[in-house]
Protein backbone atom coordinates (compact mmCIF):
# COMPACT_ATOMS: atom_id res chain seq x y z
CA UNK A 1 0.00 0.00 0.00
CA UNK A 2 1.37 3.45 -0.86
CA UNK A 3 2.02 6.15 1.69
CA UNK A 4 -0.71 8.75 1.89
CA UNK A 5 0.78 12.23 1.65
CA UNK A 6 0.19 14.28 4.79
CA UNK A 7 -0.49 17.95 4.16
CA UNK A 8 -0.41 20.16 7.25
CA UNK A 9 -2.21 23.46 7.24
CA UNK A 10 0.19 26.16 6.13
CA UNK A 11 -0.37 29.75 7.19
CA UNK A 12 1.84 30.73 4.26
CA UNK A 13 -1.07 29.93 1.91
CA UNK A 14 -3.20 32.71 3.44
CA UNK A 15 -2.99 35.97 1.54
CA UNK A 16 -1.99 39.01 3.60
CA UNK A 17 -4.06 41.36 1.42
CA UNK A 18 -7.83 41.28 1.10
CA UNK A 19 -10.35 43.02 -1.11
CA UNK A 20 -13.17 42.10 1.27
CA UNK A 21 -15.73 44.84 1.99
CA UNK A 22 -14.69 44.94 5.68
CA UNK A 23 -10.92 45.00 5.05
CA UNK A 24 -9.07 47.70 6.95
CA UNK A 25 -6.35 49.21 4.74
CA UNK A 26 -6.61 46.18 2.46
CA UNK A 27 -5.43 43.74 5.15
CA UNK A 28 -6.87 40.25 5.47
CA UNK A 29 -8.24 39.24 8.89
CA UNK A 30 -7.53 35.50 9.00
CA UNK A 31 -9.20 34.08 12.09
CA UNK A 32 -9.68 30.59 13.53
CA UNK A 33 -13.26 29.22 13.46
CA UNK A 34 -15.11 25.88 13.71
CA UNK A 35 -17.84 24.27 11.62
CA UNK A 36 -19.71 21.22 12.93
CA UNK A 37 -20.93 18.72 10.36
CA UNK A 38 -22.35 15.20 10.17
CA UNK A 39 -19.86 12.43 9.32
CA UNK A 40 -21.82 11.76 6.12
CA UNK A 41 -20.47 15.01 4.66
CA UNK A 42 -16.78 14.53 5.49
CA UNK A 43 -15.76 12.57 2.37
CA UNK A 44 -17.47 15.04 0.06
CA UNK A 45 -15.88 18.03 1.81
CA UNK A 46 -12.45 16.39 1.61
CA UNK A 47 -13.03 15.58 -2.07
CA UNK A 48 -13.91 19.22 -2.85
CA UNK A 49 -11.37 20.72 -0.45
CA UNK A 50 -13.88 23.30 0.75
CA UNK A 51 -17.22 23.85 2.42
CA UNK A 52 -20.26 24.79 0.36
CA UNK A 53 -22.51 27.71 1.17
CA UNK A 54 -26.02 27.27 2.49
CA UNK A 55 -27.82 29.27 -0.17
CA UNK A 56 -30.92 27.41 -1.34
CA UNK A 57 -33.79 26.71 1.09
CA UNK A 58 -35.52 24.61 -1.60
CA UNK A 59 -32.64 22.11 -1.22
CA UNK A 60 -33.00 22.05 2.56
CA UNK A 61 -30.25 24.58 3.27
CA UNK A 62 -30.75 26.49 6.49
CA UNK A 63 -30.04 30.22 6.44
CA UNK A 64 -30.54 32.74 9.22
CA UNK A 65 -32.17 36.02 8.21
CA UNK A 66 -31.89 34.95 4.55
CA UNK A 67 -28.09 35.38 4.61
CA UNK A 68 -26.34 32.82 2.37
CA UNK A 69 -22.89 31.51 3.21
CA UNK A 70 -20.84 29.05 5.22
CA UNK A 71 -21.97 29.11 8.86
CA UNK A 72 -19.50 28.66 11.72
CA UNK A 73 -18.55 29.78 15.21
CA UNK A 74 -15.45 31.57 16.44
CA UNK A 75 -12.84 29.51 18.29
CA UNK A 76 -14.01 30.85 21.65
CA UNK A 77 -17.49 29.44 20.86
CA UNK A 78 -16.13 25.94 20.14
CA UNK A 79 -18.87 24.24 22.18
CA UNK A 80 -21.55 25.89 20.05
CA UNK A 81 -19.90 24.63 16.86
CA UNK A 82 -19.71 21.16 18.45
CA UNK A 83 -23.47 21.36 18.92
CA UNK A 84 -23.83 21.16 15.13
CA UNK A 85 -21.91 17.89 14.99
CA UNK A 86 -23.91 14.67 15.16
CA UNK A 87 -22.58 11.45 16.69
CA UNK A 88 -22.92 8.52 14.30
CA UNK A 89 -22.12 4.83 14.78
CA UNK A 90 -20.17 4.69 11.52
CA UNK A 91 -18.70 1.21 11.88
CA UNK A 92 -21.56 -0.56 13.70
CA UNK A 93 -19.30 -1.29 16.70
CA UNK A 94 -21.12 0.78 19.33
CA UNK A 95 -18.72 3.72 19.15
CA UNK A 96 -20.12 7.03 17.96
CA UNK A 97 -18.11 9.56 15.97
CA UNK A 98 -18.63 13.30 15.52
CA UNK A 99 -16.75 15.71 13.22
CA UNK A 100 -15.75 19.37 13.33
CA UNK A 101 -13.78 21.32 10.76
CA UNK A 102 -11.24 23.81 12.03
CA UNK A 103 -11.15 26.71 9.60
CA UNK A 104 -9.24 29.87 8.84
CA UNK A 105 -11.60 32.56 7.59
CA UNK A 106 -10.90 36.05 6.29
CA UNK A 107 -13.26 38.16 8.40
CA UNK A 108 -12.80 41.01 5.92
CA UNK A 109 -15.40 39.05 3.89
CA UNK A 110 -17.82 38.48 6.77
CA UNK A 111 -21.54 38.58 6.17
CA UNK A 112 -23.45 40.19 8.99
CA UNK A 113 -26.22 38.64 11.06
CA UNK A 114 -28.22 40.65 13.56
CA UNK A 115 -28.08 39.45 17.19
CA UNK A 116 -26.29 36.18 16.45
CA UNK A 117 -22.99 34.71 17.63
CA UNK A 118 -22.72 32.62 14.46
CA UNK A 119 -20.39 33.80 11.75
CA UNK A 120 -21.26 33.66 8.04
CA UNK A 121 -18.63 33.78 5.32
CA UNK A 122 -18.65 33.36 1.54
CA UNK A 123 -17.15 30.02 0.53
CA UNK A 124 -14.06 31.60 -1.05
CA UNK A 125 -13.02 33.22 2.24
CA UNK A 126 -12.84 29.90 4.15
CA UNK A 127 -9.88 27.50 4.31
CA UNK A 128 -9.97 24.01 5.81
CA UNK A 129 -7.25 23.79 8.47
CA UNK A 130 -7.98 20.50 10.27
CA UNK A 131 -10.61 17.83 10.80
CA UNK A 132 -11.38 17.20 14.47
CA UNK A 133 -12.87 13.84 15.42
CA UNK A 134 -14.50 12.77 18.68
CA UNK A 135 -15.36 9.15 19.51
CA UNK A 136 -17.56 8.10 22.41
CA UNK A 137 -19.05 4.86 23.64
CA UNK A 138 -22.68 4.99 24.91
CA UNK A 139 -21.54 5.44 28.54
CA UNK A 140 -19.61 8.59 27.53
CA UNK A 141 -22.49 10.25 25.70
CA UNK A 142 -23.81 13.45 27.22
CA UNK A 143 -27.41 14.60 27.50
CA UNK A 144 -28.47 16.49 24.39
CA UNK A 145 -26.02 14.82 21.98
CA UNK A 146 -27.70 13.96 18.71
CA UNK A 147 -26.95 10.36 17.70
CA UNK A 148 -27.81 8.15 14.75
CA UNK A 149 -26.73 5.02 12.95
CA UNK A 150 -24.69 5.17 9.75
CA UNK A 151 -26.95 5.43 6.72
CA UNK A 152 -24.97 5.29 3.47
CA UNK A 153 -27.89 6.91 1.65
CA UNK A 154 -27.22 10.11 3.60
CA UNK A 155 -23.58 10.24 2.55
CA UNK A 156 -22.90 13.24 0.32
CA UNK A 157 -21.85 12.27 -3.17
CA UNK A 158 -19.11 14.66 -4.31
CA UNK A 159 -19.92 13.86 -7.93
CA UNK A 160 -23.57 14.92 -7.63
CA UNK A 161 -24.63 18.26 -9.04
CA UNK A 162 -26.17 19.20 -5.67
CA UNK A 163 -22.81 20.28 -4.33
CA UNK A 164 -20.70 19.75 -1.26
CA UNK A 165 -22.43 20.23 2.06
CA UNK A 166 -25.89 19.24 0.83
CA UNK A 167 -25.66 15.82 2.45
CA UNK A 168 -29.32 15.71 3.41
CA UNK A 169 -30.26 15.97 -0.27
CA UNK A 170 -28.04 13.13 -1.49
CA UNK A 171 -30.16 10.39 -2.99
CA UNK A 172 -27.31 7.97 -3.64
CA UNK A 173 -24.06 7.45 -1.76
CA UNK A 174 -20.72 7.95 -3.48
CA UNK A 175 -19.73 4.57 -2.11
CA UNK A 176 -21.45 2.57 0.59
CA UNK A 177 -18.35 2.59 2.75
CA UNK A 178 -16.21 5.38 1.28
CA UNK A 179 -15.50 7.08 4.63
CA UNK A 180 -14.65 3.75 6.25
CA UNK A 181 -12.41 2.77 3.32
CA UNK A 182 -10.69 6.16 3.41
CA UNK A 183 -9.93 5.84 7.13
CA UNK A 184 -8.87 2.20 6.82
CA UNK A 185 -6.63 2.92 3.81
CA UNK A 186 -4.91 5.82 5.58
CA UNK A 187 -4.44 3.71 8.71
CA UNK A 188 -2.95 0.83 6.68
CA UNK A 189 -0.54 3.23 4.98
CA UNK A 190 0.61 4.59 8.35
CA UNK A 191 1.11 1.09 9.77
CA UNK A 192 3.13 0.11 6.68
CA UNK A 193 5.52 3.00 7.30
CA UNK A 194 5.77 2.45 11.03
CA UNK A 195 4.26 5.87 11.79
Amino acid sequence: SSLVEWKPFAKATLKARSTGPHAWNGKAEWTRAFHGCPPESVYSIMYAGELAESDDPSKGHTMKQGVPGVYMHSADKFSKAAGYARFVDIFGDGYYWACLWELRVDRAWRRCLRASDQWVQPRGSCRLAALWLCSRCPAQMQNGCEVSLWDPLKEANPRDSIGVGAQEDAATPFSRDSLWNLLRRDGDALRDTGA
